[in-house]
């Protein structure tokens, strides 16, 4: 009997473009509308931000549940395969479902985006054959941007976009069989390189670099900066807005004082470090700062009194190491 993963490869339509980003803020607009210029790339609505993963492993449970159920004298994954068989089959209808976004007749790869990577563990279980472009962004930078754009908590924000970055760098340090499948790209490499971070990106994808006018490319307005508010905006939109002089997308920041930078890199700098981003540190009264923020912890989060002690006993270790 055949399996029915056989049939994925007599499909007619090319499977879309995933783009996923770190998290909200982090440029997923931007490289989403930057291949949307590619002629033989399509980026249509109603679906701009599809979320299929977000309550994915609510699928992978009732995969699992639903093999427990057939009697182990029926052979099943032996005849169609395990569990994993059935989630790969229901991404192909959700592929589907997101082509009829299209024309039938139309050959071109459907863009579709995300700007958040929960579950990005389940991603290959569902599109083992996809392509997928993960965007990252200077977590500083998606910090102040989300407490500009929408009135986010800082803290809330550091720790949202580290634990996208986590997710990011699991599946980094393990690839398991879909090393070739994905790529990380940096929102920095667009802003300030973007022919060649753009040839890279096609070149990944398989798409022709000379059909793409990276000349229009350069004057593509700005969907959604968080910029808008600095100009008057009420708030942020995604109407194309043409970019002023003084447009700049990478030093979002640049206010920062010392006890905001102490705070993110507590949170988050670890993370942001293994992404490749820098870090600003300073070395005098280090253990105080510690102290501040495991303080800080302590009051925002309500950590049981067991992991204050923990927490507690890492600072004094950590002054003790200063002071030897």
């Amino acid at each position: 009997m055949p399996s029915p993963v056989d049939d994925r490869h007599s499909r007619s339509v090319p499977d879309p473009i995933f783009i996923l980003g770190i998290s909200q803020r982090s440029g997923t607009n931007f490289l989403f509308n930057l291949l949307g210029l590619h002629p033989d790339c399509e980026r249509v609505g109603p679906i701009w931000e599809n979320f299929l993963l977000n309550d994915a492993q609510l699928l992978v449970d009732y995969a699992d549940a639903v093999y427990r159920r057939w009697s182990a004298d029926w052979d099943v994954p032996g005849v169609v395969g395990p569990p994993t068989v059935l989630l790969e089959n229901i991404g192909d209808g959700l592929i589907t479902f997101l082509n009829r976004q299209k024309q039938a007749s139309d050959s071109r790869r459907l863009l579709t985006k995300t700007p958040s990577v929960e579950n990005l563990q389940c991603f290959f279980e569902f599109f083992p054959r996809a392509q997928l472009l993960l965007v990252v962004r200077d977590g500083r930078a998606v910090t102040e941007s989300g407490v500009r754009s929408f009135g986010w908590d800082y803290d809330w924000t550091m720790r949202y976009w580290a634990s996208g970055a986590r997710r990011i760098l699991q599946l980094a340090d393990d690839p398991g069989h879909f090393a070739g499948q994905f790529l990380i790209v940096k929102y920095e490499d667009l802003v300030s390189d973007a022919e060649n971070t753009l040839r890279r990106v096609f070149d990944f994808l398989d798409l022709p670099a000379a059909a793409f006018d990276f000349a229009g490319a350069l004057d593509l307005p700005v969907s959604g900066s968080s910029e808008l508010i600095k100009q008057g905006e009420k708030e942020v939109h995604w109407h194309p807005v043409q970019k002023t002089a003084d447009f700049d997308p990478l030093r979002r920041f640049a206010h920062w004082g010392r006890s905001r930078h102490e705070r993110f890199n507590w949170i988050a700098g670890e993370c942001q470090a293994r992404l490749g981003y820098c870090l600003e540190t300073r070395d005098d009264a280090r253990w105080l700062w510690s102290a501040r923020n495991f303080l800080l912890d302590r009051m925002r989060l309500r950590i049981s009194p067991r992991l204050v002690r923990k927490a507690w006993r890492r600072v004094w270790s950590r002054r003790t190491d200063r002071t030897l």
